[in-house]
């Protein structure tokens, strides 16, 4: 499948809200930095059908029952996608020069394995890594391992970090990261607080007691560096256009999308081989029936179409739910269950052939079968990454 990656350049102020109530009197509504892929995938989507003459409901679901080619092409909810149809993979904060909007520099959250302490001086950056517990020490985990973070002075780990395009690629290839590739999230968008009312749409007024505050992101933009989102969109047919415009977020704020080249680390498969073992790493939050793992996984085995592997160890964090909003059908999509982006699985015991491993995740995302059914694959959830694994602690 062809595919195209896209800068996405936010005009003003975005408000990609998730599964957040406001709250009680005087909270409010906390804001995204890196949004669902959800949100971009129906902002891209609704742009296409836009631009083709179907800016309403009622014209959407006679495409749709028609089975029209465009809206197989973009796989909406209700056809039987073509083949090659739309679908989002990659998706994540980027930078590009002002000047230069060939390519795009990934930033990335530090993923689950990694731990940044500072003690006012230094700022360290740590690894988790399995290891087998001593006999006779028992705990709750059905893998052999456990994530285990060494270090030499205890310390609380710092939150907001992102790693810009040459600590990500150090990363997947195993290697030490420096400091100079940490980013602070306060270098990549600051937080604003916007007081809303609510309104009347029939009688245009204000209703009685409906005051709110809402967060909004405003990305830090300098004369020659520019801060926004790269989306790569698979599809086959040409159907986006160069330079369009989108309605980003909550509220809708105002965004345009233009072509460049995401700088991406290729998967380390020479390293793979060489040590049989390998790490994955959730890019975006991961939708599976077996809970925290794919249905491939049974006792610690994971069992590809051509490879297995096993499952030593894993950090995932707390789960997040995540529903949405079905425009077709005006309502609320289901609420599930995702394992968090950052995420990481360690695997180990590898059989098969390191390459085809590639072919066990089509698109980037890591298959099953009620992210697939619930459209949640489309929309560029279980995205996956492919890292170097080389310490062995066990």
């Amino acid at each position: 499948m062809s595919y195209q990656d896209y800068f996405i350049n936010v005009f003003d102020v975005l408000s990609p809200r998730g599964n957040q109530n406001f709250g009680q009197a005087g909270e409010h509504a906390s804001a995204q930095l890196l949004p669902w892929p959800s949100v971009v995938a129906g902002s891209v989507r609704s742009s296409v059908l836009a631009a083709n003459g179907h800016n309403h409901g009622d014209s959407i679901k006679a495409l749709v029952n028609s089975q029209d080619t465009l809206a197989r092409s973009l796989a909406l909810p209700g056809t039987e996608p073509s083949a090659n149809a739309f679908q989002v993979g990659k998706f994540c904060l980027a930078e590009q020069g002002s000047d230069d909007k060939s390519t795009a520099s990934p930033l990335i959250p530090v993923p689950g394995d990694v731990v940044v302490t500072s003690d006012g001086k230094t700022t360290r950056i740590n690894r988790i890594k399995p290891a087998a517990l001593p006999t006779g020490i028992e705990n709750g985990s059905t893998s052999p391992a456990l994530p285990i973070l060494r270090q030499c002075k205890p310390a609380k780990a710092m939150q907001g970090w992102f790693l810009n395009a040459t600590g990500w690629g150090r990363y997947v290839t195993g290697d030490n990261i420096p400091e100079d590739c940490l980013v602070e999230s306060s270098e990549v968008a600051a937080r604003r607080h916007c007081t809303g009312i609510g309104m009347d749409a029939s009688a245009r007024r204000v209703i009685d007691g409906q005051l709110y505050t809402a967060e909004r992101i405003e990305f830090k933009q300098t004369t020659d560096r520019r801060v926004g989102y790269v989306a790569r969109i698979h599809n086959s047919a040409d159907l986006i256009d160069d330079n369009v415009l989108l309605r980003l977020g909550g509220d809708g704020h105002g965004a345009s999308m233009h072509q460049t080249n995401l700088a991406w680390p290729d998967p380390p498969i020479q390293a793979i081989a060489k040590h049989r073992r390998f790490a994955l790493v959730l890019l975006s939050p991961g939708l599976f029936s077996n809970g925290f793992g794919p249905t491939e996984l049974n006792d610690n085995q994971w069992l590809g179409k051509n490879i297995s592997a096993t499952l030593q160890a894993s950090t995932t964090g707390r789960s997040e739910t995540i529903s949405g909003w079905d425009l077709l059908k005006n309502q609320p999509k289901p609420a599930r269950r995702f394992v968090p982006a950052g995420a990481v699985y360690w695997f180990d015991n590898l059989t098969g052939d390191p390459e085809a491993l590639l072919a066990e995740f089509p698109q980037g995302s890591w298959p099953d079968p009620i992210a697939a059914s619930e459209q949640r694959l489309i929309e560029g959830f279980n995205q996956v990454q492919i890292v170097a694994w080389h310490g062995d602690n066990r």
